[in-house]
């Protein structure tokens, strides 16, 4: 299997030692204040899952189970040894509690940090171990978030998640354009708005999301007001002479996905809010702003993803990797 290619981005942190919280692991914790994204849904596990945090080493550590889910993986604890498995990869990793090593098919590699178990028996690995089951890691400093990307599905079409740095919001001859950096000056391209999609852009607008899907790249703008949690989709042309064609609006942590004519979304993770509802499913005409279809479905869907297969059916599967078909056609 072709190895991803990882980016890690690790900032230097001058932390003094906190005091311990519920959900402290056997590890001297630096910080909580840890950010988690996989695969473009953003997750905020509570003391008993186990949450993110930075120990006094600098080192961020992640929980197994939370992450290794979303990455499509079962997780199991077994005689002092975390095992995970995704047979469609296939790949087998072992961690073992205490050792700064583990073993992903066979192959043996080095941690920077030990596995650790919480007093809540949460287990919890460094996150540049996530090499070795073929993700990639970028930290984002400024929101103290971590993006986690890889492992998706050879046999379900999924969006992938890309690097949101790919794509800018810049000001050019006094209007708002997408730029598309490239290291070469000569290969960059600016993308515009139509007329009545630039009145929805300011100079505080800018790109939050970026996924792929079908070999296509959408963006997911934010408006840049505080309150607000939701980002609007741009598919970006193969012709950069061609305007950015709007496609619809969806929460900020939601899942996306696009059939021939609608683009399904749902209320995300955002907690908080009196009208969040985990079982809606809205159902938009592309490009068309307002209106559309609130569908209630029989499962929680809020921290799905979602995929459609060659039936045309609408699926939805949920972080602990259980499959439910939403809609029979979409």
């Amino acid at each position: 299997m072709k190895r991803l290619i990882v980016a890690i981005f690790v900032s230097i942190f001058a932390v003094a030692l906190l005091p311990h919280s519920d959900a402290q692991a056997a590890d001297q914790v630096a910080s909580w204040d840890v950010h988690l994204v996989v695969n473009g849904q953003s997750y905020q596990p509570t003391d008993e899952e186990g949450k993110p945090y930075i120990n006094t080493q600098g080192r961020t550590m992640i929980p197994v189970r939370v992450v290794g889910q979303a990455l499509g993986f079962t997780v199991d604890f077994k005689d002092g040894q975390v095992l995970l498995e995704n047979k469609e990869l296939p790949l087998k990793a072992r961690f073992f509690l205490g050792k700064n090593y583990f073993e992903a098919n066979q192959v043996r590699h080095e941690m920077d940090s030990k596995m650790v178990v919480s007093d809540k028996d949460r287990s919890y690995f460094p996150l540049r171990a996530l090499v070795g089951i073929q993700a990639q890691v970028h930290w984002d400093a400024a929101t103290r978030t971590v993006d986690i990307t890889g492992n998706f599905s050879k046999t379900k079409n999924f969006t992938q998640p890309g690097p949101r740095d790919k794509y800018t919001l810049v000001t050019d001859k006094g209007k708002r354009v997408v730029k598309l950096s490239a290291a070469n000056v000569a290969d960059q391209k600016y993308y515009s708005f139509s007329a009545e999609d630039a009145k929805y852009i300011s100079e505080k607008s800018r790109i939050n999301k970026l996924v792929t899907y079908n070999n296509t790249d959408y963006i997911g703008i934010w408006s840049g007001i505080t309150l607000d949690t939701s980002l609007a989709y741009y598919q970006v042309p193969k012709d950069s002479s061609q305007p950015l064609k709007y496609i619809g609006l969806a929460n900020t942590t939601s899942d996306i996905i696009l059939s021939d004519q609608y683009f399904y979304s749902t209320d995300g993770s955002t907690h908080g809010g009196p009208d969040v509802k985990p079982n809606r499913l809205f159902k938009d005409p592309i490009g068309v702003r307002g209106g559309g279809e609130k569908i209630e479905a029989s499962v929680a869907i809020n921290n799905s993803r979602f995929f459609i297969n060659d039936k045309n059916e609408l699926w939805a599967r949920s972080p602990e990797g259980t499959e439910t078909k939403i809609l029979d056609k979409a």
